[in-house]
């Protein structure tokens, strides 16, 4: 049996690809690389198992994007690779303009750097593990407000300009912690409310609303963090409950936020497609939404967690110790579990296994 990966500090799924934070900075990916999204270099169909992203080193942080994949180092410059047929990876000015510019490159197989931004980086977020892609990234800064580039999902500069490169999102000020969904955002503020942007469940009291400008969210306060998936956005309060909003696993969409029930003792929440889970204090993870119920079910076979991602069909936990347990749909090696992601026979609703390390034990 292959050894699992080890000395794992963070995970980021997207819909097509996953990629972890090693200890040390350096990160490995795996799932589908078509577009170089894996940063080895290849361009394959898909990877079963983590490879090393190539020329990166001192990361603070990695993010999946919908086909392509951006780290973040820890001088606070970032770089991205991959699908870059929305100007996600940010080398360039961006055509601005109503169609793709057909003379520019459709993808990049190396980590290269994002051009524009500013001051310091911090944190990352992309909008890939959303079922209907979203290829957009959006950079915390050093000040507390946000830049974005790539698909312009927001509407920035006109809502007929598509590349966008990396321009600062008016109006959104002492930001926490960002969500990006599918053609939405959801940003956490200091004072503990949630300013939201984009087309989608923008918590205003309708199901779907538009807008290129923040808007707060009704009747939040405490807000610790947050997550976003297609459809549906969550926050996190400081009590430990989850509130969310849209279409997050309920009968019926929520144009406000409401409680989730059953939960507490909430340390973090993710979220992407229809689903949703929740990390506990504990080590527990409780998920809810791809099953049609907006009831928290556990879990079952993980060990003590202490980090979580979801990608919409499956999802993955960093474990105490440094290892990777994923599980759901393992379509194109999606759970890094080594399993030929060529194979004929459809590997869904698979329970928690163990991300390995590369050949030879890297």
């Amino acid at each position: 049996m292959p050894a699992p990966l080890t000395g794992a500090v963070s995970v980021s799924l997207s819909s097509t690809h996953a990629c972890a934070l090693l200890e040390g900075g350096s990160a490995r990916c795996w799932g589908e690389d078509v577009f170089g999204q894996l940063g080895d270099g290849q361009m394959t169909f898909a990877v079963a198992r983590p490879v090393v992203v190539s020329g990166l080193s001192g990361l603070a942080a990695v993010v999946a994007g919908f086909g392509y994949s951006c780290g973040l180092v820890k001088d606070g410059a970032v770089a991205c690779w991959g699908n870059d047929i929305w100007d996600q990876i940010g080398d360039e000015t961006g055509d601005g303009g109503t169609s793709v510019n057909g003379d520019r490159h459709v993808s990049v197989s190396a980590p290269t750097g994002v051009n524009g931004l500013g001051p310091v980086v911090d944190g990352l977020a992309t909008a890939g593990a959303a079922d209907s892609g979203g290829a957009y990234t959006c950079a915390h800064t050093a000040d507390e407000t946000v830049q974005c580039w790539g698909e312009n999902a927001f509407g920035l500069g006109g809502p007929t300009a598509l590349g966008m490169a990396p321009a600062s999102v008016p109006g959104l000020l002492h930001v926490r912690a960002m969500a990006l969904g599918g053609s939405f955002g959801c940003f956490a503020l200091d004072d503990g409310t949630v300013d939201c942007l984009g087309l989608g469940p923008l918590g205003q009291g309708k199901e779907f609303s538009a807008s290129d400008t923040p808007v707060a969210v009704a009747g939040l306060s405490g807000v610790t963090g947050i997550a976003a998936g297609t459809f549906h956005a969550c926050a996190l309060i400081d009590d430990g409950t989850v509130q969310c909003w849209g279409d997050w696993g309920g009968p019926n969409p929520t144009p406000v936020p409401v409680a989730v029930d059953g939960l507490s003792g909430v340390t973090a929440v993710a979220a992407g497609g229809f689903q949703t889970c929740a990390l506990l204090g504990n080590g527990g993870v409780t998920c809810w939404g791809n099953t049609r119920s907006a009831t928290p079910k556990r879990v079952a076979g993980l060990g003590a967690a202490t980090a979580i991602s979801v990608g919409g069909v499956y999802a993955c936990a960093v474990i105490k110790g440094g290892t990777i347990q994923c599980w759901g749909d393992d379509s194109g090696g999606l759970l890094g579990d080594g399993v030929s992601a060529f194979g004929n026979a459809p590997r869904s609703n698979v329970p928690p296994v163990s991300v390995v390390a590369a050949d030879g034990g890297v």
